[in-house]
């Protein structure tokens, strides 16, 4: 007991200068409120030594607001999963933005499998993909990728 008066009476002292701090006046600056997210789009590529894929999403996703997409390509192993990212971009606003996505062909083992996948978000939820398999040699265009709507 002779161990806990010390303490004891340092807690009850301390008590009264805690409850005086709450007593007082709160700070008068207001909250600030939350700016809403700002829209992006793909930003163009700048290396001209890169081949650049061109392309745009096609379909429509549920609801008006903005969404996030994603986009990546990916480079397959003989059983169809990933084993390096060659490049991706993101963005948050219209799903129908066009896009650019860049890569070294001269790095790529000539028979490598290559495929492109784009996921549609809102909130972490999924809406829409694609997976779109690339032929070689690389095309600059791409033709117009279709997103898959989930229900």
């Amino acid at each position: 007991m002779r161990r806990l008066a010390p303490a004891l009476l340092l807690i009850c002292a301390a008590v009264p200068a805690l409850l005086q701090g709450c007593a007082s006046e709160p700070a008068t600056t207001p909250l600030s409120k939350v700016a809403p997210a700002k829209l992006s789009t793909p930003a163009p590529r700048g290396n001209t030594q890169l081949h650049t894929l061109h392309g745009q999403l096609h379909g429509a996703v549920e609801g008006s607001s903005p969404v996030d997409v994603e986009l990546a390509i990916l480079m397959l192993d003989t059983r169809g999963k990933p084993v390096a990212l060659l490049d991706s971009e993101a963005w948050f606003g219209d799903v129908a933005s066009p896009f650019q996505l860049a890569l070294d062909p001269q790095r790529l083992p000539p028979s490598a499998r290559l495929q492109l996948r784009v996921r549609v978000t809102r909130d972490s939820r999924l809406l829409a993909y694609v997976h779109h398999e690339l032929s070689q040699p690389l095309p600059r265009q791409l033709p117009p990728l279709r997103l898959q709507v989930l229900p």
